[in-house]
C-alpha cells in the first residue's frame, strides 16, 4: 500500500512536471508567434511604403519621358528652322553677290 501511494505521488509529480513543461513550451511558441506577427507587420508597412515610393517614381518617370519626347519634337523643329534659315541666308548671299557683280559691271566704264 505504501508502494502504491509512492507510485501515485510519483505519477502526480511527473504529471505536474509535464504540465509545467508543456505550459512553458506553449508560452514560448506564443511568444515566437507574437514576434513573427510583429515582424510581419513591420515588413508589410515597409512593403506598402516601397510600393508607394515605386508608384511615385513611376509617375515621375512617365512625366519625364513625356517631357523628353516633347523636347525632342521641339529640338527637331528648331533644327528645321535653322536649316531653312541657313538655306535662305545662302540664297540671299548668292543673290547679293550676283547683284553686286551686276552693279559693278554696270558702273565700270567700258
Amino acid at each position: 500500500m505504501n508502494n502504491s501511494k509512492n507510485s501515485e505521488k510519483q505519477r502526480d509529480v511527473n504529471l505536474t512536471s509535464v504540465t509545467v513543461e508543456l505550459a512553458s513550451n506553449v508560452k514560448l511558441v506564443n511568444q515566437t508567434k507574437d514576434q513573427l506577427a510583429a515582424s510581419i507587420s513591420t515588413n508589410e508597412k515597409e512593403k506598402a511604403k516601397i510600393e508607394n515610393d515605386l508608384r511615385i517614381l513611376n509617375e515621375r518617370l512617365a512625366t519625364i519621358k513625356e517631357t523628353i519626347t516633347s523636347q525632342y519634337v521641339t529640338k527637331r523643329e528648331y533644327d528645321a528652322i535653322l536649316e531653312d534659315t541657313k538655306s535662305a541666308y545662302e540664297k540671299i548671299q548668292k543673290s547679293s553677290q550676283l547683284l553686286l557683280s551686276k552693279l559693278k559691271e554696270a558702273t565700270i566704264p567700258q
